[in-house]
Formats: C-alpha cells, structure tokens, sequence
C-alpha cells in the first residue's frame, strides 16, 4: 500500500494527530511487522560530511539506507517479517524523536535516487498502538567565519555545526 509517512495505529488517541497512514487493519492482531519505504532524492552528495537520523518510533525498527542497516532499536538479531520488537518503547517516549549520528554512513548516499526503509517492529499482535516517524538530515561542513554569529537549533558536540540561523542578540545592558 502507498501513503505519507508517519505510518502507524492507535486504539487510543494517543498518536492520532502524527499518523498520515493508518496500518491498523494490516497489524492489530495480525502482525507485529511493517516495512516502510521512503524515497527522496539528493541533488549532490559532494562535500557531505554529516547524516544524522531522528525517529519517533514505538516500539522498535531497524534502518536501512540504500540496503545498508545503519541504526536499530529493540529489534531481534536475525528479523523476519513477522518479527517483534525485543522491548517496549513507552508511549511518552515514543512521540520524542531520538536522534542517530550516521555520519560514517554519509558515503552511501547516492546523487540521485535514494531509498530510507525501514522494518518497524511492534511488542507483539495485540500491541495498541505503533509508530513511524523517521527524518533525515545530511549537511555539508563548509567553512568556518568566525566574524558571522550564528544560533543553532541543535548542539553537534564533537562533529561540524549544522546549519545555523542568523540574529542572535546582542549583549544584554543592565542599569
């Protein structure tokens, strides 16, 4: 079947504002397994330094870009296609996104046509609830200015900034 991500169910109305495809009548007590294929594109992947992938998600899933698992959670060493997820992601958490560095995997980027698929994984058949939400960030490190003060959305300890958002304030004056 085709639709929007997110893709999901809930019995309760816990997650019904996130979801653009309903999986209810494919999962609730029929499988604990969807498989969730996006498609986008990248214009140019030269200078691409850094991939980083944010998920809401209940209960587990396992990445893959371009046919390469690059980030899991909850899910069981050999998957099937109707495989649970090994634990529970609790219902609060599941509508935070967790965020995954993949930069060492920016290489299997492809100019062109690229496909993010996903095997999201529920506790079980009569779990109430379950949700996909992936996104993907790649950015080029570019060079520093250290003249041009910028504000960044979210910190990157460790690696390049991400893109960052002029107007920052300028030193407060206290009277």
């Amino acid at each position: 079947m085709s639709g929007q991500t997110v893709v999901g169910y809930d019995r309760n109305p816990d997650y019904d504002t996130l979801i653009n495809t309903d999986l209810q009548a494919q999962m609730d007590n029929v499988n604990p397994t969807a498989y969730v294929r996006v498609p986008f594109t990248v214009a140019s992947t030269a200078g691409l330094s850094g991939l980083f992938l944010r998920m809401k998600f209940d209960d587990g899933f396992i990445v893959y870009l371009n046919g390469t698992v690059v980030a899991s959670e909850n899910a069981p060493a050999s998957p099937a296609g109707d495989s649970a997820s090994t634990g529970d992601h609790n219902d609060a958490a599941a509508v935070i996104f967790d965020e995954y560095d993949l930069s060492s995997s920016v290489g299997l980027l492809r100019n062109g046509q690229n496909v993010l698929a996903i095997h999201g994984l529920n506790t079980g058949l009569t779990s109430s609830d379950f949700l996909v939400l992936p996104e993907l960030d790649a950015y080029a490190g570019g060079t520093l200015d250290r003249n041009t003060k910028l504000y960044f959305e979210r910190s990157s300890p460790g690696l390049g900034n991400l893109p960052g958002y002029p107007g920052i304030a300028g030193k407060p004056a206290f009277s």
